[in-house]
């Protein structure tokens, strides 16, 4: 959940009394640049009430607790880079948070690959992916069409597609990442089998 204030000015950033707070929740697979307008949709009606309210003088200011304060440093490129030894749902995070800027990405062969769309894929059973192989976080253990399936810690795996990658709904939908199919639930990983160069 995530929310949007109507707030006196102070000499502090964002840290005047509030006049009305309005909740938004924050869908798995929404990218930052889909919440940013769904707040902007949720924030529109509430700065009506308040000038509506103040008209008629009855609006009362909520002072902000500063214990609950928690500071958003700049985001900067170097968080676009993905750490394929991390979970697979920390990478998806990653991927739809860093929309439209910086945007998470990662290379292969020396070529840097844009990362748009990823959803977290897991065994049928539910249980951890084991390559027979014993491939590295970061292998892309099943490349098909426009779609690859890349090892990442924890035994979970992201698929996505190669290249310029679409926005995807996380299986077990039957939903392609791309132009191409992509994997569905049930589905196991196969050749043919490349390594990304790293992160």
């Amino acid at each position: 959940i995530i929310g949007a204030t109507c707030h006196y000015v102070s000499a502090e950033l964002d840290a005047g009394p509030m006049l009305a707070i309005g909740t938004v929740p924050i869908p798995p697979e929404a990218t930052s640049g889909d919440v940013e307008a769904a707040l902007a949709a949720a924030g529109a009606p509430l700065l009506l009430q308040v000038v509506d309210r103040l008209s008629h003088g009855s609006v009362e200011a909520v002072a902000q607790d500063p214990a609950g304060v928690t500071y958003a440093p700049k985001i900067t490129k170097d968080e676009g880079v993905i750490d394929w030894g991390r979970p697979a749902g920390v990478i998806h995070n990653q991927v739809r948070g860093l929309q439209p800027w910086p945007l998470a990405s990662a290379r292969l062969r020396g070529t840097r690959y844009v990362v748009r769309g990823t959803a977290v894929w897991l065994p049928p059973s539910g249980g951890r992916l084991v390559s027979s192989e014993g491939d590295d976080p970061g292998t892309i253990i099943r490349a098909r069409g426009d779609e690859f399936l890349v090892l990442c810690g924890a035994g979970t795996v992201l698929p996505g597609p190669a290249g310029l990658a679409c926005r995807s709904p996380a299986p077990p939908r039957a939903a392609p990442l791309g132009p191409g199919p992509g994997p569905r639930s049930g589905s196991s990983p196969r050749p043919p089998r490349r390594r990304s160069a790293g992160s």
